[in-house]
């Protein structure tokens, strides 16, 4: 695997992460435990995983909390960046 220093990660691979019976889950985790890039998303990436994993709650519950790191780790590159 090429190691790339930032990686963005888009809706669909944190819906197989958090949904067990997605039929990429298996390999979203392997990717996630072996990846050592950076990983950022969107707030709309966020707000789309939320809004796709509310129906089931246990899951939405587990991914909101995960993806609060990615939020504010965002937030931070954001506040740290120089207005173009």
């Amino acid at each position: 695997m090429n190691n790339y220093p930032l990686i963005l990660i888009d809706t669909g691979i944190l819906v197989a992460f958090y949904d067990r019976k997605d039929k990429y889950h298996q390999q979203v985790v392997s990717f996630f435990s072996t990846c050592t890039s950076q990983l950022i998303t969107t707030i709309a990436c966020i707000t789309e995983v939320m809004w796709l994993l509310a129906p089931h709650f246990l899951i939405f519950d587990n991914g909101v909390r995960h993806l609060q790191f990615f939020y504010l780790y965002y937030t931070e590159i954001l506040s740290t960046r120089t207005p173009i």
